[in-house]
């Protein structure tokens, strides 16, 4: 298989000290796995056996041991996984009568956004209300920022994970470095 380069190879690292950071996670596998209307059950059960973690309801994510599932719509899976076989698994566990596998590692990325004005600077770009108590821990929402789709999912109160599309990547980072310069937001290198 071909070495995934990253992204935002041209993002120049910025100096720590803000209270921001912006950065790439670097994952082994991202599929999407679609159920069809009458396998849901089918597709869970498969879900938990591979990866030892429950399929989450829609519009959150379980996290395991090296691997997230986002729920982003009825029978709709993104999921992230250190292991870089995972997509030779899922389709040896479920047949396309089951459920579509679309391995997406080299079409995805993932970025990490962390700090304490995390929040506060991806407000400035999504129509969302990201106060902790109505978009807790473990939420996932599917959206736009700057006309771009990002899978939005919160990991804790100071940090988001963005999912989105390899293509829009490097100028979603760039918006968002933008938006966050008056908070000393940087990007950091994996």
């Amino acid at each position: 298989m071909a070495e995934r380069l990253s992204a935002m190879v041209h993002l120049p690292a910025s100096a720590a000290g803000g209270q921001i950071t912006l950065s790439e996670i670097r994952v082994g596998s991202i599929l999407q796995v679609q159920a069809w209307p009458e396998t849901g059950g089918t597709v869970r059960r498969v879900i938990g056996e591979l990866l030892g973690v429950d399929a989450p309801a829609i519009g959150t994510a379980a996290v395991g041991a090296g691997v997230t599932i986002a729920a982003i719509a009825l029978g709709r899976y993104l999921v992230s996984a250190d292991a870089s076989d995972l997509a030779q698994k899922f389709e040896g566990a479920l047949l396309s009568s089951d459920a579509a596998v679309s391995d997406v590692s080299h079409g995805r990325v993932i970025m990490n956004l962390e700090g304490e004005a995390s929040a506060s600077v991806l407000a400035t770009s999504v129509a969302l209300d990201l106060d902790l108590a109505a978009f807790p821990a473990g939420r996932v929402v599917q959206t736009m920022i700057h006309h771009v789709d990002v899978v939005i999912h919160r990991r804790s109160e100071t940090r988001f994970e963005l999912w989105v599309l390899r293509s829009f990547a490097e100028s979603l980072a760039e918006w968002l470095l933008d938006q966050g310069e008056p908070a000393g937001m940087g990007f950091a290198r994996p």
